[in-house]
C-alpha cells in the first residue's frame, strides 16, 4: 500500500484479466463464515500471471476484468476498479484530512472569528496598521 498509485497509474499497462477462480476465507471473528475474494489471471507476453483480488468482491467465474500492472514486473498487479485500486488510497487520505484539519481547528477557540478573503486582499489602515 506504500506506492504512489498515480505514478502506478502513469507507468503501468492496463489489460483485460479473467476471473478464473474464487478463494474463500474462513473468518472465526465476530461475524464468522467465508468471505471470497476472486483469482484473477491475465497473460503478458504469452506467460499467466495471477493474483488475488480484495475481499467481498461480487464477482463470478469467467467475468472479464480491468487489469493494471506494472511494466517491469507483470506479477505487481491489480484490478483496474475503484474498490480495489483507489479505495485504500481515499481512505487513508480522508484520515489524514480529518486528522489535519482537527490538528488545525484545535488552535481556535468558540470565540475566534476566521475571515477567508478569496478574491480581494485585506486592507490596512495606515495608521494603526489594523485591518479594514
Amino acid at each position: 500500500m506504500a506506492e504512489n498509485r498515480l505514478i502506478f497509474l502513469i507507468t503501468g499497462t492496463i489489460t483485460q484479466g479473467e476471473i478464473i477462480d474464487i478463494a474463500y476465507i474462513d473468518n472465526p471473528g465476530r461475524y464468522s463464515g467465508a468471505e471470497s475474494a476472486p483469482i484473477i489471471q491475465f497473460t503478458v507476453q504469452d506467460q499467466n500471471y495471477r493474483f488475488e483480488g480484495r475481499l467481498f468482491s461480487d464477482y463470478k467465474i469467467g467475468n472479464k476484468v480491468k487489469v493494471i500492472y506494472a511494466k517491469g514486473n507483470p506479477a505487481k498487479a491489480y484490478m483496474f476498479n475503484f474498490s480495489d485500486f483507489w479505495l485504500s488510497p481515499f481512505l487513508w487520505g480522508f484520515l489524514l484530512f480529518i486528522v489535519m484539519s482537527a490538528a488545525v481547528f484545535s488552535f481556535f477557540t468558540s470565540t475566534d472569528i476566521i475571515t477567508i478573503h478569496l478574491w480581494k486582499r485585506p486592507a490596512f489602515n495606515r495608521q494603526n496598521n489594523e485591518e479594514l
